[in-house]
């Protein structure tokens, strides 16, 4: 009888961008200390805030305005 370890799974959780409306993992989202997010994620997906930010040559305000 051996000790078998209790390693917690991460759950894969999906989520829906509110820019492109894909659902996709959570992994694709980035994480906000924002108490307007329950979740604690950013409501639009990586891919999303990256093409966001290089339409705004990545200005401060911009990065303002997703966290």
């Amino acid at each position: 009888m051996g000790i078998e370890p209790r390693i917690q799974k991460r759950q894969s959780l999906t989520k829906t961008c509110a820019k492109c409306h894909l659902s996709t993992s959570t992994d694709d989202f980035a994480p906000t200390h924002s108490i307007f997010y329950e979740d604690h994620l950013l409501p639009i997906c990586n891919s999303c805030v990256d093409e966001y930010l290089r339409e705004h040559d990545y200005s401060w305000d911009a990065i303002d305005k997703l966290c």
